[in-house]
């Protein structure tokens, strides 16, 4: 049964998480091959809404570091897939944390990471954008 207490959520991996973890590499390896094929640029982006810490406070890594891991193996398939990975996360501390686990993915342009609060005022702005525009043509 998955711990109640919050601090304990981040301690080590559940195996429903590695149940997920498990699902999340076998499943998008073999879909991210078939998803570049609907692109112009063969790009495939994955949106990980809820990406938390990164990982584990043992290590273990959580879904924003399988992921990036996984596009590290992409770029290296015969076939090379620029796959992209895009977390967003609301709390500040766990955000922090992301932030410091994936920076060699976002230095390499890999990896972007977004707080909830960024994104929404980006989307708010794109909205707003789009509709100055509909309006004025």
């Amino acid at each position: 049964m998955p711990r109640q207490n919050p601090e304990e959520f981040w301690k080590e991996q559940e195996d429903w998480s590695r149940r997920k973890h498990g699902i999340l590499e076998y499943y998008l390896k073999s879909a991210v091959g078939k998803l570049r094929s609907a692109g112009r640029d063969r790009r495939v982006v994955v949106l990980d809404a809820f990406a938390g810490r990164g990982e584990y406070q043992d290590g273990s890594p959580r879904s924003p570091k399988l992921l990036a891991k996984l596009a590290d193996d992409c770029s290296r398939w015969d076939d090379p897939l620029n796959l992209k990975i895009l977390n967003v996360e609301a709390d500040s501390e766990a955000f922090a944390h992301l932030e410091r686990v994936t920076k060699p993915w976002v230095d390499r342009g890999v990896v972007s990471n977004s707080s909830t609060e960024a994104l929404h005022g980006r989307l708010r702005i794109r909205w707003y954008r789009s509709r100055r525009a509909s309006v004025t043509a």
